[in-house]
């Protein structure tokens, strides 16, 4: 009886799929399919459709070949794919499980643009499907399913795409001649999918001529669940403005892998003109306003001066360029409104050499950390020129133009070579070794950093040279000594304050040929306002065009001669004068002494109520002339 009923039931199943086949021979035919797919994508999307060759195969599915979408236009195609292919399982659907075999989708092709307005080629698209008036919605039910007892679920062994390609134009960010950006030889892998499950999609393309790899692992429900990504020489410039890149070359490669909110890489790097910048990443949060990102740069040697713009051609080599729109850079100052940078970051760096102007560091290592719009940099340590530097700071990126703070300390520079590279061509040149110890603010976000800048420092240099100073030189003029030229130094030290743009300085530099004190005003625009007291050795002083008998009484005990002299004019076009109220009082205090000594000599016999009736009548008087 039971095998009775068994073979019953299996007829009617029999009889039920040879009448759905049949259905479906009757009912789904190529043209009316045709006729669907392209009424129905025409209405939806107010554009062109074409579908040509269309098949339709009891086991084997549905076959659409020639497929083009238009653009707005019309003469270009927004979207086409040569072929599209779907395949099905008939008796999974007893089973509650609508099981397609195979989708295919051969050489898509979709195609951007950005016009110079900003408007993009499928702005209406976008906005249609935000517009559509709200329905009340019936209460969901669980992915795959449907109402009911009958459960439906969605199954697809395989989705392949092949030979996909995706072309971006963009005009408004070049004008004229568009940004592009082409992924090519794209081909996607999907096996498995379920609704319920999570599956594994494979992605590999050319991205601008770059080869790009993807793994990704997703699920409907919990969203993405991990991915790997390779990257092979990804030229970066591209996706930068042109104003603001100077570089010809910046091209990345390497691995990031993403897993449960974490992204780390892996032998990741950048080649800027070049040069190798090896990246260490490790953040977590990613896909939260939380995000921390933790960030290390290490490279063996970075020339900084060939990831800079050339140098200016002098004025009179180049052809007249049009300065209306440079005069507009310098009005704007956009960077006086604070801003809100929305990151957490730890960037470590490491360089064994780092370059710039042809001057070497070494061993450079620091840390700079962003958080709640503050960034610190903390410990900014190198070799330079056979010393020790050491930088800290902060910088305000919410307050408007940026204050900054900082402190700096330098041990034991070998000056020399550094100095002939940061002094001006025919400058002259010093030499010793230098320390510094300094503090400092200003504004980082105006037009003119330098003219906000604020700095304290004590300076120590010792054992050293100048020579060729436009200053010692015009020293060396006026005191008709040529020796002066060249000044070797045991020790130059002292302060120098710098307050946006004008300075003072209080100074005493020795050496064994002259001694001298400069104290006063300058600015960085040049002009000098210094007491410059100078005592000269008197094997110097014998050259000097001013001796004379009278001079005498500007020397010391030791035979030294002091000269008080007065800068004006700028460093490198010096003015050196007498300082008259200053040799006034010298000579006044020295003939003074002289008297002193005079009286002493002849008065030694008298009392001292004598002594003191002497010094009113005769000593107090000169003392006040030469006042």
């Amino acid at each position: 009886m039971l095998k009775k009923i068994l073979w019953l039931l299996g007829a009617v199943m029999l009889l039920l799929v040879v009448g759905v086949m049949l259905l479906i021979k009757i009912y789904v035919t190529p043209d009316k399919v045709q006729h669907l797919v392209q009424n129905q994508l025409e209405k939806r999307l107010q554009r062109q459709v074409v579908v040509g060759e269309v098949e339709v195969g009891l086991l084997r599915g549905i076959r659409l070949d020639g497929l083009r979408i238009a653009d707005g236009a019309g003469e270009k195609a927004l979207l086409s794919a040569e072929r599209m292919e779907l395949s099905y399982d008939y008796l999974a659907l007893l089973r509650g499980e609508l099981l397609l075999g195979q989708i295919l989708i051969q050489q898509p092709q979709l195609r951007l643009v950005r016009d110079a307005q900003g408007q993009w080629n499928i702005d209406d698209l976008l906005a249609s499907s935000t517009e559509n008036p709200a329905v009340d919605k019936e209460p969901e039910t669980a992915p795959g399913t449907t109402e009911g007892a009958f459960a439906l679920q969605l199954v697809v062994r395989k989705f392949q795409l092949e030979k996909g390609s995706l072309l971006v134009l963009d005009y408004f960010e070049k004008k004229g001649q568009p940004a592009t950006y082409k992924i090519e030889d794209l081909e996607i892998q999907l096996n498995d999918f379920s609704m319920t499950q999570s599956f594994i999609t494979q992605i590999q393309a050319r991205l601008n001529g770059a080869k790009l790899a993807a793994e990704i692992a997703y699920h409907l429900d919990n969203g993405l669940q991990s991915a790997e990504l390779k990257i092979d020489q990804l030229d970066l410039l591209a996706f930068m403005p042109a104003p603001l890149s100077p570089l010809q070359q910046g091209q990345l490669s390497g691995t990031l892998n993403y897993r449960e909110e974490n992204v780390r890489s892996r032998g990741l790097y950048l080649i800027l003109n070049g040069q190798r910048l090896d990246i260490d990443l490790n953040a977590t949060r990613v896909l939260s306003a939380a995000a921390f990102w933790d960030v290390g740069l290490r490279s063996e040697r970075l020339d900084v001066d060939k990831l800079l713009p050339a140098p200016e051609a002098p004025a009179g080599e180049t052809a007249a360029v049009d300065t209306t729109n440079a005069k507009k850079v310098v009005q704007e100052d956009p960077l006086q409104v604070p801003i809100a940078v929305p990151l957490n970051l730890h960037l470590k760096l490491a360089f064994n050499q780092l370059v710039y102007q042809g001057i070497t560091a070494e061993n450079v290592i620091g840390q700079l950390k962003v958080m709640d719009n503050r960034a610190q940099l903390e410990k900014l340590e190198m070799t330079l020129a056979e010393g020790r530097v050491q930088l800290d700071g902060e910088l305000l990126l919410h307050t408007k133009g940026w204050p900054y703070t900082g402190k700096y300390q330098i041990q034991q520079l070998a000056l020399g070579r550094l100095a002939d590279v940061l002094l001006p061509e025919g400058k002259g040149s010093i030499s010793g070794l230098l320390n510094l110890d300094g503090q400092l603010n200003g504004l980082a976000g105006v037009a003119d950093p330098v003219a906000a800048l604020q700095t304290k420092v004590q300076f120590d240099l010792r054992n050293g040279e100048i020579q060729g100073s436009p200053f010692f030189a015009e020293i060396a003029g006026f005191l008709g000594n040529p020796e002066l030229k060249i000044l070797g130094f045991s020790r130059f030290f002292g302060q120098v304050i710098l307050d946006k743009g004008q300075g003072n300085i209080d100074g005493r530099l020795e050496s064994r040929k002259a001694v001298f004190v400069p104290q006063g005003a300058f600015s960085l625009a040049g002009p000098l306002d210094l007491k410059l007291e100078t005592r000269l050795a008197p094997e110097v002083f014998k050259g000097v065009g001013l001796a004379g008998g009278n001079l005498k009484y500007l020397q010391d005990d030791q035979g030294w001669t002091l000269l008080p002299l007065r800068v004006k004019g700028s460093y490198s076009s010096p003015r050196i004068t007498l300082d008259k109220e200053g040799t006034k009082q010298q000579l006044g205090q020295q003939l003074g002494q002289e008297l002193e000594r005079q009286l002493d000599k002849r008065l030694k016999d008298k009392n001292p109520e004598q002594r003191q009736q002497l010094d009113e009548l005769l000593l107090k008087p000169l003392k006040e002339f030469f006042k």
